[in-house]
């Protein structure tokens, strides 16, 4: 499976079912504050939940999700891993996801993880 799915799609499919079934991940269907739909995009609000919709969210301290990264997460919600390949993730919503899922992972462990540094030295790594 591993082979035939792109890493980061994994990672951030990973992330987000552990966050969902540990009941954090927010709703990214309607906005927390006015109920508009979120299909033209979102903004987590810092420290963490809700999603709220662009205009009810400050642009600072809070971190953007775009259509692209709210579209696989509606997808990574109803496929299994191995279908990961057949949905798009750009590398800028693929960035959105990890910075709200590190965000969302902090809020619930009340701490940053150690292991966060190690792969953000990693991505770096990769980058170059």
């Amino acid at each position: 499976m591993a082979e035939a799915v792109p890493v980061e799609r994994l990672v951030r499919y990973f992330e987000y079912w552990l966050l969902r079934l540990q009941g954090v991940y927010p709703s990214f269907a309607v906005c927390q504050q006015c109920g508009q739909d979120l299909l033209a995009g979102a903004r987590l609000t810092a420290p963490a939940p809700p999603l709220v919709c662009r205009d009810c969210a400050a642009a600072n301290g809070s971190i953007a999700l775009s259509p692209q990264a709210l579209a696989f997460l509606r997808a990574a919600g109803s496929i299994g891993p191995a279908r990961l390949a057949t949905i798009d993730l750009t590398a800028g919503a693929a960035r959105e996801l990890e910075a709200a899922h590190r965000v969302l992972i902090a809020w619930h462990l009340e701490k940053e993880l150690r292991s966060t540094r190690v792969l953000r030295h990693w991505h770096q790594q990769q980058r170059h």
